[in-house]
């Protein structure tokens, strides 16, 4: 216990050491309260943080991640061209780094360690001007300058050795014995500690630090620096979406996780790395949970913000927001469109974790929009419920053309051979080694390991199967449920691709 504290606060240490070379407002209170935020800072050169993959990678990850990506090019275009002229008015233009349309039904948007901002489409159509998004992207921005996604790394570095903690206790059969079980409570609560307790101190100060240099932003754009207050009124209604889907997505993930036990454990070693943490980590995360909001009211939030505007920006100008060009692309028929198309694909996946195949099918068929149809989202949703169905022609037909998608996901092309596999169609050993050569350029996404290690096997391709059976396990420690056991890989009578693998928690963009 000892060692592990002394490694989480050496990380943390090293991690300051670091990122305060080029940002010393990465830490709360850094901040003088005499001039602007803005004031206090200056460009830094291709700043990128601790975690960045490369920003191509990282937007092939978020495109296999769940849903995916929409196609909205004239929407796309207007996001970016806003963000590039809010990154001109304030000198930092060498910053990384896109706007993104995300297939999701949260209202939350988030940005990357690579600097690329991605946007629900239902939080875009929710908003009503110009101002109010380049609030919203002012305020993911300054996530960026700050280099506020380089905490992150200190949580996962504490998962993943807790995970291995549980693991071993799991796999050895000791967690009966008491003081086993609690040196795991322990380290689990340590991991938490740091991330419902001591990040949330940190990323409430993050969050109200983005709200400020966000409108510093706006003012030095000469856009109206209200348009954060408008933004920040908007929030309690999302967070109440957020909170439903959340929950929804809690419910899902525990009917999945029992078939995934029951689908793929075919020997102990797999049932104890699905089960391990899943009682004790719902337990303990609740408790510590309960003691620390991770984020700030949009109540406080906006107090903090007008009180910010009345002691910067009091004189600053007011002009009208934009409204008309905005609502010609972003709440157009096209982008509606999409929304709706998201939303009942969530529900028709909702209703497949369920069971229920016909009533999801019969959601699918209600999306008859040619544009779509087209999407990434919509292509992915029904191969794998053709893939639940049995249906392999189906799998082939709807992955078939994935690679002429702007925003593919991986899963479409592992998919399509999955598919092939099991309608009885052979494929080359050559065809296995483009898939295996994507996985590297799609970022080695994890929920993939077990579908490339059954394919591998199919395919009769030994080394190639256990070179991914390693990098599984080696990578991915604690959460390699199903890169198999006892150097043989996971074996299941379901199909390579089957929905339970990759899919718990689709929605949690």
């Amino acid at each position: 216990m000892r060692v592990c504290r002394a490694l989480a606060f050496l990380v943390l240490f090293s991690l300051v050491g670091c990122v305060t070379t080029k940002a010393p407002q990465w830490l709360p209170g850094t901040f003088s309260n005499e001039r602007t935020y803005l004031q206090q800072l200056k460009p830094v050169e291709g700043q990128q943080g601790l975690n960045s993959v490369g920003g191509g990678v990282d937007v092939k990850l978020t495109q296999s991640d769940g849903l995916g990506l929409i196609d909205l090019p004239e929407l796309e275009q207007m996001l970016n061209a806003q963000l590039l002229d809010i990154k001109q008015a304030i000198g930092f233009t060498s910053l990384p780094g896109h706007v993104y349309v995300l297939a999701s039904p949260s209202m939350n948007a988030r940005v990357t360690a690579d600097g690329n901002i991605y946007v629900p489409v239902g939080m875009i159509v929710d908003i009503e001007s110009a101002d109010e998004m380049a609030a919203l992207l002012a305020h993911e921005l300054a996530h960026t300058i700050l280099n506020h996604t380089d905490t992150d790394i200190i949580a996962s570095i504490q998962k993943k050795a807790t995970a291995a903690w549980a693991m071993t206790a799991q796999l050895t059969g000791e967690l009966a014995d008491a003081g086993v079980a609690r040196r795991i409570r322990n380290a689990y609560a340590l991991s938490l500690a740091t991330e419902k307790v001591l990040n949330p101190s940190w990323t409430r100060q993050q969050e109200t630090d983005a709200d400020k240099l966000a409108i510093d932003i706006l003012v030095a754009s000469q856009r109206n620096p209200n348009a954060m207050v408008v933004l920040l009124g908007r929030l309690g209604r999302w967070e109440k979406v957020n909170l439903q889907l959340k929950e929804e997505n809690a419910q899902m993930k525990s009917v999945l996780v029992d078939a995934a036990i029951a689908r793929f454990s075919q020997n102990e070693y797999q049932s104890s790395l699905l089960k391990a943490l899943t009682p004790l980590g719902s337990e303990v995360e609740g408790r510590i949970a309960s003691l620390s909001e991770t984020h700030l009211s949009s109540e406080e939030r906006l107090v903090e913000v007008r009180s910010y505007i009345r002691s910067h920006h009091r004189r600053a100008a007011l002009p009208d927001p934009k409204v008309q060009q905005w609502k010609r692309v972003a709440h157009s028929l096209a982008v509606k469109r999409q929304v709706s198309g998201v939303k009942k694909t969530n529900e028709a996946y909702r209703l497949m974790a369920q069971g229920d195949l016909r009533r999801a099918d019969k959601i699918l068929k209600s999306l008859k929009a040619r544009d779509v149809r087209a999407q990434t989202y919509y292509k992915v949703m029904t191969a794998m419920l053709a893939d639940v169905q049995g249906n392999y022609g189906q799998v082939i037909a709807a992955t078939a053309e994935a690679d002429q998608l702007r925003y593919p996901s991986y899963r479409l092309f592992l998919m399509n051979l999955a598919g092939r596999q099991q309608k009885g169609r052979s494929f080359s050993e050559q065809k296995l080694q483009m898939l295996y050569e994507q996985f590297d350029m799609f970022g080695r996404p994890k929920e993939y390991y077990a579908d490339l290690i059954w394919l591998a096997g199919q395919a009769g391709s030994t080394p190639l199967e256990y070179e991914l059976i390693l990098r599984c396990h080696v990578a991915y420690m604690g959460n390699a449920a199903l890169c198999g056991g006892d150097g043989k890989p996971a074996e299941s009578s379901a199909t390579g691709n089957d929905f339970v693998g990759g899919m718990l928690d689709l929605f949690v963009n």
